[in-house]
């Protein structure tokens, strides 16, 4: 009897915390139909690294960012977290696939930003997005009884290091190019979509134009749909140093999934990860 009082009140007291919670995420569970054409905003999240433990926001990089900066936070799981969700500049049309899409231009480099991309590439930081309430993950494929398995990595490396030519000094590169897919499920009868996956895959590109550099139509050359050049990883990456000019890209990829909205953290939840359970559970 004594056991069976004491497993009540623990019980009881579970209840208690578990019901604030669920009211508190209500922004996050009802699914978000989208029309075709429709503008969806891209949300930038913190700077994460294994590595080191300790999150930046992501603007303390010197990324493209919009005149006035939000703050986008919308359930508790994100505020235990700590997270520092924001706006972007990263936009795009439900179920247009568009390509070599311009977020902004770095003229050069100064000798502190310079040093604060190094640093992070150097400590491993993986930079954070979201969408319709999913975190950008990297695609990786895993053999689990001779079966290829599809998990994520939560979000994508800011850079990396490499030596340009064999036995020599180790560089810094940048990842200023992604390519996102974007899972959808159609409703049959009403054409509407919901989203199922934000999938990233970071390139680094060394940009080229013909001069001068035109702000409102950019024109590139080593991006361009109209003379069938889309981006690699081929092309000459982007190296991070003093006076270096960065222009960042993006791609976009609708992909028709069978998904459904309730099952879209399948995927998600085979991540080693312990901190993405944060974002479906809560």
């Amino acid at each position: 009897m004594v056991a069976m009082g004491a497993f009540a009140r623990i019980t009881a007291c579970l209840c208690l915390f578990v019901a604030p919670v669920a009211s508190f995420y209500l922004p996050g569970v009802a699914p978000q139909d989208y029309a075709r054409d429709d503008i969806v905003n891209l949300k930038v999240n913190k700077l994460s690294s294994t590595k080191t433990q300790l999150p930046y926001e992501y603007y303390s990089l010197p990324y493209c960012r919009p005149k006035t900066i939000i703050n986008s936070a919308e359930n508790l799981g994100e505020v235990l977290r700590g997270d520092r969700i924001e706006n972007s500049l990263y936009q795009l049309e439900v179920r247009l696939d568009e390509q070599c899409k311009v977020v902004c231009k770095i003229d050069g480099l100064s000798a502190s930003q310079a040093k604060d991309f190094k640093g992070k590439i150097d400590d491993d930081y993986r930079v954070n997005m979201i969408l319709d309430n999913l975190p950008v993950a990297m695609v990786k494929i895993r053999e689990e009884n001779d079966q290829p398995i599809k998990t994520y990595e939560r979000g994508y490396p800011v850079g990396f290091k490499a030596a340009i030519e064999e036995g020599g000094e180790m560089k810094h590169f940048l990842h200023n190019h992604l390519r996102f897919t974007i899972l959808y499920h159609k409703d049959v009868e009403t054409d509407l979509a919901r989203i199922v996956g934000f999938e990233v895959e970071p390139f680094s590109v060394k940009h080229e134009y013909e001069p001068p550099w035109d702000p409102v139509k950019p024109s590139l050359e080593t991006c361009s749909p109209g003379r069938m050049q889309y981006v690699t990883h081929g092309l000459a990456p982007q190296m991070v140093e003093t006076s270096e000019e960065i222009i960042f890209t993006y791609d976009v990829v609708f992909k028709l999934s069978q998904i459904r909205w309730a099952s879209r953290w399948d995927t998600y939840l085979l991540m080693m990860d312990d901190q993405i359970h944060w974002f479906s559970i809560i």
